[in-house]
C-alpha cells in the first residue's frame, strides 16, 4: 500500500529532458540567453580593469560592426576559441549595454555617465546603432548643469562631432 501514488522508474528509463531551444521562443530572448550564459560562445573579452568575462559569438559581434568582424574574422591573433581578448581599457558598464544593444537592440540609456562610456565604445567598435542612442540620449538630456561634463569628455575621447560640439555651446 505504500507504494500507491509514487512514481517508478525502471533503470533503463531516462525521463525526457526539453531542449533549453524550447523556452525562447523569439529570437530577442534566444539571443538575450546566449548572452547572458555564454552557451555556445567561441571567444572571450576580459573588460575593465578587473577583467571581468564575456563569452561571447563572432558571428553576431560581426554582424553588427566592421570592427569586430576584421578583429573576430580576419585576425589571425583572435582565431582560437580558446583566445581572451583583454580590453582594460574599455568601463564595465559601458560594454555591457553595447553587447545588450549588439544581442538584443538595447536602446535605453539612464545616465550622462553610461551614455558617454556608450559614445565612445561605439565610437571605437563601429556600432552605428549604438551611437545613435547616445546622441538621441544626449540631446534630450544635456543641461546647464551637465554640459561642461559632455564638452570635457568630448575634448579628451577626441569625439569628432559638430553636433555635440554646437549642442554644448547652446546651452
Amino acid at each position: 500500500m505504500s507504494g500507491i501514488g509514487k512514481v517508478v522508474r525502471f533503470s533503463d528509463e531516462v525521463p525526457e529532458k526539453k531542449p533549453w531551444q524550447d523556452g525562447l521562443t523569439s529570437s530577442s530572448k534566444a539571443l538575450s540567453f546566449l548572452l547572458s550564459t555564454g552557451m555556445l560562445s567561441d571567444i572571450t573579452f576580459a573588460v575593465g580593469p578587473d577583467g571581468k568575462q564575456f563569452r561571447v559569438h563572432r558571428l553576431i559581434l560581426a554582424t553588427r560592426s566592421q570592427v569586430f568582424e576584421e578583429m573576430l574574422v580576419s585576425d589571425p591573433r583572435y582565431c582560437s576559441s580558446e583566445d581572451v581578448i583583454g580590453v582594460r581599457e574599455d568601463p564595465v558598464a559601458g560594454f555591457t549595454w553595447l553587447m545588450h544593444h549588439i544581442y538584443c537592440d538595447k536602446t535605453d540609456i539612464d545616465s550622462l555617465e553610461l551614455a558617454l562610456q556608450i559614445l565612445e565604445l561605439s565610437e571605437k567598435y563601429m556600432v552605428a546603432g549604438a551611437y545613435d542612442c547616445c546622441l538621441k540620449f544626449l540631446r534630450a538630456s544635456v543641461r546647464r548643469n551637465n554640459v561642461l561634463q559632455l564638452y570635457r569628455f568630448l575634448i579628451s575621447a577626441e569625439i569628432d562631432n559638430d553636433s555635440l560640439f554646437l549642442m554644448c555651446r547652446k546651452v
